[in-house]
């Protein structure tokens, strides 16, 4: 895949200067929580403030790179058991279950495999890019630790299946870093082609924190989309890899998971300002 690396003017952009974090949350400096004043008023316009829980992406944001490996790897698995395989495909099986992309691509691009052989090697495709290519976020550790000093929830949502988080959450060794994850196949048969904004629902369940109260943070405009759908605050997460993608529909934009920090100082609230 061609990665795209072309600058564009970024609406309602807020890219803070990464913060090194002390563990309570109010340490942030106090020139950054004064820039994210007009971020507070957005939010509280919308009714999405005070936020009180994050709702992380997997791929493109949790591990930054996997996203674009899924996109390139990914197509070549599928241009090999389905030889009639387009280009544009992509876009006929996003969303859909495992069985259904295993029946798409059996009625439309010739693939010949069973469902458990294709699921098998579609877990010999996630195992090696979670346990061997995938990157971790550099301030995801620093970040929960601040957001659980302030009592503030973080889960993953994914798109992807429960193998994939898992082979994830194992590689990095994240055990107990998430209060809740939710991945697209434990959602009920009749929710897992309507898209990852129930992805997101199931995640803020899991939390038990009000959508409205949760922010999401999401790489890609189908992910940013979903997350307001679901209701949620959405931040918008340039990861290296897509600079040319239109995440204007995010209440703000960020470069680092640590740039969220000082929307959770609330000193100047207390009046300790």
């Amino acid at each position: 895949m061609k990665r795209a690396f072309q600058l564009t003017a970024l609406c309602g952009q807020l890219f803070f200067v990464p913060a090194a974090v002390a563990a309570p949350v109010r340490a942030v400096p106090a020139e950054l929580v004064r820039s994210v004043d007009p971020i507070r008023t957005q939010l509280q316009q919308a009714d999405l403030w005070p936020i009180q829980a994050v709702v992380l992406d997997m791929d493109g944001v949790t591990t930054p790179n996997s996203g674009a490996l899924w996109t390139e790897r990914g197509q070549e698995f599928l241009r090999e058991v389905a030889p009639a395989w387009e280009e544009g495909d992509l876009r006929s099986i996003k969303w859909k279950s495992l069985p259904d992309v295993h029946r798409w691509i059996s009625e439309n691009r010739g693939a010949r495999l069973s469902y458990e052989e294709y699921v098998r090697r579609r877990e010999e495709l996630a195992a090696r890019i979670y346990g061997v290519l995938a990157q971790l976020e550099p301030s995801l550790r620093e970040t929960r630790d601040v957001l659980k000093a302030g009592a503030v929830p973080v889960a993953l949502a994914s798109a992807n299946t429960r193998f994939s988080v898992d082979s994830m959450l194992q590689r990095f060794q994240l055990d107990g870093v998430f209060d809740a994850t939710a991945s697209s196949d434990e959602l009920p048969p009749e929710e897992r082609d309507l898209g990852k904004s129930r992805t997101h629902l199931l995640a803020a369940r899991r939390l038990g924190v009000p959508p409205n109260r949760s922010l999401a943070i999401e790489d890609t405009p189908d992910g940013v989309r979903a997350a307001l759908k679901a209701g949620m605050a959405v931040a918008g997460f340039r990861n290296g890899f897509n600079e040319g993608e239109d995440l204007s529909a995010a209440h703000f934009q960020i470069r680092r998971l640590s740039d969220i920090l000082p929307l959770f100082d609330r000193s100047e609230e207390r009046g300790e300002r």
